[in-house]
Parts: structure tokens; sequence; C-alpha cells
């Protein structure tokens, strides 16, 4: 009588951890990818959020909120920042949202005014998924993105 075992050799186990570990590296670099994209599409939200926030703010006061220095999402932990948002926009918006990443690299800035109350501007400092340097911005003309240095609503 034959005798066959069944079941894997060992080289066949082998292989298939493999390529199930090659499979999962995969999955895991596409999905940084994808969670930069996310981190993005928020940037692009609250910048959204807080020009409707501003509008609104218009609509309740007659004028745009008014700041001497640039304000950063986080304090004044940038260069250029002298502090935070003007807590007078949490009546429309609250919390007043902060950069997904957080870090020194990302972060919303909000351009002075020098209480010229008649314009506003804020910024998503940069963006991450994209290959070169993009800002977002909003102000009192609209909404957008740009390659200019992150300083300065267009």
């Amino acid at each position: 009588m034959f005798s066959k075992n069944k079941g894997f050799t060992l080289i066949e186990l082998l292989v298939v951890i493999a390529i199930i570990g090659l499979l999962a590296s995969i999955v895991l670099v596409s999905l940084n990818s994808a969670r930069a994209k996310a981190r993005d599409t928020k940037r692009q939200s609250d910048i959204k959020q807080i020009q409707t926030a501003e509008e609104m703010y218009f609509d309740d006061q007659g004028h745009y909120l008014s700041q001497t220095g640039d304000a950063c999402s986080d304090s004044a932990t940038h260069t250029g920042c002298t502090g935070a948002y003007p807590t007078a926009i949490g009546t429309f918006i609250s919390p007043v949202p902060k950069d997904p990443s957080n870090t020194t690299t990302y972060y919303y800035r909000f351009k002075a005014n020098n209480t010229a109350t008649s314009a506003y501007c804020v910024i998503a400092a940069s963006t991450e998924s994209l290959s070169t340097q993009v800002a977002y911005y909003a102000s009192q003309k609209g909404a957008g993105t740009t390659t200019a240095a992150a300083t300065a609503c267009p």
C-alpha cells in the first residue's frame, strides 16, 4: 500500500508567508499616502469652516475680526506668529480648528489685517500628499490653493 502524507512542506509554507509579508508591506505604504491625503482634505475643510465663521462674524458685527500680528492655530509656537486666533470667532466655530498634524511644519496661519476689518486671510501652511508645495487659503475674496509661499493670500 502507498502511504501519502497530507500537508504542506516547509518550503511551501515559507513561500506563502513571504508573499503575505510582501502584500502587507504594499498595503501599509499605500495607507500612508491615503492618510496624507485625508489630512489635506481635512485642511481644506477647516479653511472653508473658518471662512464661513468669518463671514458669519461679518454678518453679525459688520466687520471682520481684527488682529495686529499673525496668529497661528496653536498659539505662538511658529516663526512670525504672535499669538492664537482671536477668541471672538469661537461664537461661530467651536473649537477653532487646528491642523490635523499640528506640528511645526503644518499649521494654520491667520494673517494680520492690522485692524483693517474689511479683510481677512487664513492659510494652511502646506500640504503633504502633493509633490509640490501647495497652500490652501481663504479670504473675503474666496478660497483656493496656491503654489506660492504660504505667507499671504493671493
